[in-house]
């Protein structure tokens, strides 16, 4: 059986009592819809944290939401912080994702095109590839913690795409990633393709898609 990673929450209890307010209708408004047996997600996107910023706060209403409400998973779509230098830019990707995950039900995040950092080099360093965020990094910030609950392409792990099965729910989240690109530094010393700016689904991910990803043969009960 998978394993969830469980994380400890840095962030004060208190919370603004306009945020409080508008988790209390949330919350008022969610009793009041009809009970089904529905997948049940919470999605957050475009956070861009700057270390110590205000989204800390978003990240703290997420976890009281999760505890108060039954949800199935969090997804995050991707941008999670700010852009600028690599260790201002790590430290506040790796603050914000930690707070996320502190959340009372599994959490999902996805590649943004902010999140490889190439933007902060375009604009101050050009000819530099000494900011970005290579997939290897991106993988620790997103994946390495929560390996045991989702299934990657074992073929291409780096491409930060998988899946995650909800098995009582008889459902399965598929996470794509839109900057699945060749991270190239040129004999310049800049990247050939830009993630802030070049999107693609590799070769390697659409054949995952079609081959593997809902491909549901070997579930008990894939005919029903």
């Amino acid at each position: 059986m998978k394993t969830r990673t469980v994380y400890e929450t840095k962030i004060g209890p208190q919370l603004p009592d306009d945020m409080n307010a508008e988790m209390d209708r949330v919350v008022k408004r969610w009793d009041e819809l009809p009970q089904e047996e529905a997948l049940r997600l919470l999605f957050v996107t475009d956070l861009h944290h700057w270390k110590g910023g205000n989204q800390l706060r978003t990240a703290r209403a997420i976890q009281e939401l999760t505890h108060r409400l039954p949800l199935d998973a969090v997804v995050c779509g991707g941008d999670h912080s700010l852009n600028g230098p690599l260790g201002d830019f790590m430290e506040s990707q790796r603050e914000i994702m930690r707070e996320l995950s502190a959340a009372a039900c599994l959490v999902l995040p996805l590649k943004g095109n902010h999140d490889d950092n190439s933007i902060h080099d375009f604009y101050h360093h050009p000819g530099s590839a000494g900011h970005v965020v290579f997939p290897e990094d991106s993988f620790d910030l997103y994946v390495q913690e929560r390996q045991d609950a989702v299934t990657l392409d074992p073929e291409h792990p780096l491409g930060l795409y998988y899946f995650c099965d909800i098995p009582e729910k008889r459902v399965r989240i598929v996470v794509l990633n839109i900057i699945d690109i060749p991270y190239c530094v040129t004999e310049k010393g800049n990247l050939q393709y830009n993630g802030q700016w070049k999107y693609a689904f590799s070769d390697r991910q659409l054949n995952w898609v079609a081959h593997k990803a809902f491909d549901f043969s070997s579930k008990a009960d894939a005919q029903n």
